[in-house]
């Protein structure tokens, strides 16, 4: 059964080994001083998330931690794993949060393959900076254009290239034909040289062999959806015929399909 817990110190204090455990066997890469330093913090933190536990016959199998839309984490008893328990913790924050992210380390490779198999997406690996580890943020939404959005906004970020230069200030997400997110960030340099986001987006589908987008969105660092210019708009055309049917996202969470937004191609024009 998972519930919301409500429960006292006793509950608290098994909470807390069930997580100090948890760390501890899935992150043999890191030291044990790490999560002990972190102890205390995280005890505090449980008081303000809200946090859903799995019992069976009154024993406390696991439990998930949400601080507002972030997946702390899923820990499970180490009697009770491999027994669906994750996924069940998992569910129950699916039917309560129509969209979250969370954080897991590469080299958890166990955790890593559970969350791709229950449909959550790769948005960007970064350093966690306290551990040196590389890691996964990590996203699920139950709507496939709020995943596609959300994805955009976490890779968005401008940053300064040379003297002069710039890029990052509008991100790309595209769905490939078999599910897959790819990410691009434009670049502005000097002399009109540079790409938008949409094409760094379909340079990284083509790397793997896609050229069929289901649908794409391209942002700014304030959230804004940007329609995508007309030499994009030719150049995703240009890719795979097919992609006339793709869904683009537009300013106010509108969607239309490329053609829409294509209606004149320079290979159709009759004599």
């Amino acid at each position: 059964m998972i519930a919301k817990f409500t429960g006292t110190e006793d509950g608290k204090r098994e909470l807390m080994r069930i997580w100090l455990e948890g760390n501890r066997q899935a992150h043999d890469f890191i030291s044990e001083e790490y999560w002990l330093s972190h102890f205390d913090q995280v005890g505090e933190a449980l008081s303000s998330a809200d946090v859903f536990i799995c019992q069976e016959e009154g024993k406390l199998r696991g439990f998930a931690g949400m601080t507002g839309d972030y997946l702390a984490g899923i820990f499970v008893d180490s009697r009770c794993r491999c027994q669906g328990t994750g996924r069940a913790l998992l569910n129950a924050v699916k039917e309560k949060y129509s969209a979250f992210t969370l954080q897991v380390y590469v080299k958890n490779r166990r955790a890593v393959d559970f969350y791709l198999r229950e449909g959550l997406s790769v948005v960007k690996k970064m350093i966690d900076l306290d551990t040196g580890q590389w890691e996964y943020l990590m996203l699920w939404a139950a709507d496939p254009s709020e995943r596609l959005y959300r994805t955009a906004t976490a890779v968005v970020g401008p940053m300064k290239l040379g003297e002069s230069g710039e890029a990052g200030q509008v991100a790309c997400a595209a769905e490939s034909e078999d599910g897959r997110i790819y990410t691009g960030v434009c670049i502005d340099l000097p002399c009109s040289l540079g790409f938008c986001a949409e094409q760094a987006a379909a340079a990284q589908m083509l790397r793997d062999g896609q050229t069929k987008i289901k649908r794409i969105v391209a942002v700014t660092e304030e959230g804004s959806i940007l329609p995508p210019c007309g030499r994009c708009r030719e150049f995703l055309y240009q890719i795979d015929e097919g992609n006339l049917d793709a869904i683009v996202m537009l300013p106010g969470k509108r969607e239309a399909r490329l053609k829409e937004l294509l209606p004149e191609r320079w290979n159709e024009v009759s004599v």
